[in-house]
């Protein structure tokens, strides 16, 4: 009877300790987003979101210090937060300089993968409107170097894929 007990707990043992690790790995594929089908489309890192049933596509940009939005897409999506804009009022870069009209706490998902970030809104897009003029894919805003840090992003621009340590 004890050896019937102790083998039936090593069998389960072994039997859970194989699911958590098929879980894991599982969970950790998650965290891995795709950047491929955007880089050969446009030949710009961008990743596709979720707010409130509206995609939004951003620029994945190492070297913005800010989150920007187009101003454009503020009446479309789901704001938690918003105030006027402080601190920075305007820009250079994306073909010009551009002015920002406020600040937005901005909730979105990929897939299960929810989000939270800070945004600048930002008039006059022109970069952006050159990207969709160019390739056909609408940018929506930048995710700099604030959301890179925040949930921990490496850029593997060999295999085209972004993986998110949240």
């Amino acid at each position: 009877m004890l050896i019937y007990i102790i083998t039936v707990t090593i069998l389960l043992s072994s039997i859970i300790a194989v699911l958590a690790s098929v879980y894991y790995e599982k969970r950790k594929e998650r965290t891995i987003l795709s950047i491929k089908e955007a880089v050969l489309l446009t030949d710009f890192p961008i990743l596709t979101f979720n707010n409130n049933g509206k995609k939004l596509r951003f620029l994945l940009d190492t070297g913005s210090n800010r989150n920007i939005i187009d101003k454009r897409m503020i009446p479309y999506l789901m704001i938690t937060d918003s105030s006027s804009a402080h601190g920075m009022d305007s820009a250079e870069g994306l073909g010009g300089t551009a002015d920002f009209s406020g600040t937005y706490l901005i909730c979105f998902n990929y897939d299960s993968l929810k989000f939270r970030a800070v945004f600048m809104a930002m008039d006059g897009c022109a970069g952006f409107d050159k990207i969709k003029e160019e390739s056909g894919v609408e940018v929506n805003g930048i995710l700099g170097a604030p959301f890179m840090t925040q949930y921990k992003y490496l850029i593997d621009l060999d295999k085209l894929k972004v993986k998110i340590n949240k």
